[in-house]
């Protein structure tokens, strides 16, 4: 599914192997787990089944193999060394099948997302996040207003790596455009926005053909905490045995989760605190960036 979207849909090259097999794989997927939404509907195989994934890298196993996947993109392991009491998981490969991007699927990828989180006692959540293209200053008005409005600074502040880094801050904060510049962000990283994140300064990419990248991350202490167990949809996260290898020693979870993450309800400000349902204070997108 990751070679049809990454590949045949968004014209991306990955190694000789990978286009060979017309699969999308690398070292990470053995030590990493899949999340995975299934369209039971669709015939054939459970992997014929597949409309939608994750891939979730927890700390101690990203430690136990030298560091996380964007560590040689972000310098990352900076921010690590300075919150040893944090567990962070790193989030990648998001993708899902033209026909199913919909609220829906977004909403079921991040209960699954929340509720593995939850099991593992994880702290931050965090990633990369492309943009469409490979020139930079295409997106002059929505990189800067990152720069200007989501950068994270202080002990959680981020920077891609002098090498790789590309410049964001192109526009002065009086000429950006939040309206503009939201309608210029890619999707996910609008989504990644709603949910609390803040950004890494300096994009990067290493060739003219690569797309610039963005690193983003949430603190999740940031979340309302529920209690109440849901009844959500279960789903199943899955460890992958060597390349391919899709729901090995798969698990099935139950979510708790706040109900801005719960079926149709997604961006609500609503949560479910001890059996109750509680008014979170409202914000504008203008005052959440702001933040």
């Amino acid at each position: 599914m990751r070679y049809r979207v990454f590949v045949d849909e968004m014209q991306a090259r990955l190694p000789a192997e990978a286009m060979r097999s017309k699969r999308d794989f690398d070292q990470w997927d053995a030590m990493c787990d899949h999340l995975l939404v299934l369209d039971t509907k669709l015939d054939g195989d459970v992997e014929d089944q597949i409309v939608a994934t994750y891939r979730l890298l927890r700390h101690e196993v990203a430690m136990e193999h030298g560091g996380f996947y964007s560590d040689s993109e972000y310098q990352t392991d900076r921010l690590v060394a300075r919150h040893p009491d944090v567990r962070f998981m790193e989030l990648g490969r998001s993708c899902v099948l033209p026909d199913y991007r919909s609220k829906r699927t977004v909403e079921l990828l991040w209960q699954g997302n929340w509720s593995y989180a939850l099991k593992h006692n994880i702290g931050v959540m965090f990633g990369c996040a492309s943009f469409h293209g490979t020139d930079s200053a295409e997106h002059a008005m929505a990189l800067s207003f990152l720069y200007h409005n989501a950068r994270a600074t202080g002990e959680w502040a981020v920077k891609a790596r002098p090498e790789l880094a590309v410049d964001m801050n192109l526009m002065s904060a009086e000429e950006v455009s939040g309206r503009r510049a939201l309608t210029g962000l890619p999707p996910l990283i609008k989504g990644y926005l709603r949910l609390g994140a803040m950004v890494g300064e300096g994009p990067w990419s290493t060739t003219p053909s690569i797309p610039p990248m963005c690193w983003w991350f949430c603190r999740l202490r940031r979340f309302p905490t529920a209690t109440s167990i849901t009844t959500a949809p279960t789903l199943a996260v899955s460890q992958a045995d060597r390349f391919g290898g899709l729901l090995c020693n798969s698990v099935t979870i139950k979510t708790v989760l706040p109900s801005f993450l719960l079926p149709g309800s997604f961006g609500r400000s609503d949560f479910v605190r001890h059996g109750k349902t509680t008014e979170a204070p409202r914000a504008s997108p203008a005052k959440h960036f702001r933040r």
